[in-house]
């Protein structure tokens, strides 16, 4: 769905998501080296840096969020 939708909006941004680690997705053909790619388990605040990240991505970088749930979350900025 993901290439179908980017061949027709070529800056629509896209956060892969995913049990695999990408380096097996990537050698399974699932997703490209450059793919924004986060691993499960996520925490909420990974899903919305992942998100952020593709949002702000200009085409320079790529984003991999990977660390188990149990870590501390970053904190709050900002009212809630």
């Amino acid at each position: 769905m993901a290439e179908q939708l980017t061949g027709r909006y070529p800056n629509l941004s896209v956060v892969y998501v995913s049990g695999l680690p990408k380096e097996l997705a990537i050698g399974k053909g699932l997703v490209g080296p450059e793919a924004s790619f986060l691993e499960k388990p996520f925490t909420p605040a990974q899903l919305a840096e992942s998100i952020r990240a593709a949002l702000d991505d200009n085409g320079t970088g790529t984003q991999v969020v990977s660390s188990p749930l149990g870590q501390a979350r970053p904190e709050r900025r900002g009212p809630s």
